[in-house]
């Protein structure tokens, strides 16, 4: 519960933390809790869904949020990889 209330801003502050701090076992750290907020946080919106929206729009928009997740997390590895060659 308490990932999921952080989600909206610990993504953003984790980027940020490992574009200021740029220890690798840091960014690993960051990345490692990234994905768990990320978790969290797309698996209470399922639950939500599930009680609120109707199973055809479901599909649709638990496939955009899925979508749109990767990206993020795509975005925040390529992020470290470019940092770190």
């Amino acid at each position: 519960m308490r990932a999921y209330e952080a989600a909206p801003l610990a993504i953003p502050v984790f980027t940020a933390l490992s574009v200021l701090f740029q220890n690798p076992l840091f960014v690993v750290l960051l990345g490692v809790l990234a994905t768990i907020v990320n978790t969290a946080f797309g698996f209470n919106v399922s639950v939500e869904f599930q009680h609120r929206i109707p199973t055809e729009k479901r599909a649709t928009v638990l496939s955009l949020d899925m979508m749109f997740s990767a990206m993020v997390m795509a975005v925040f590895y390529h992020g470290l990889r470019v940092c770190y060659g």
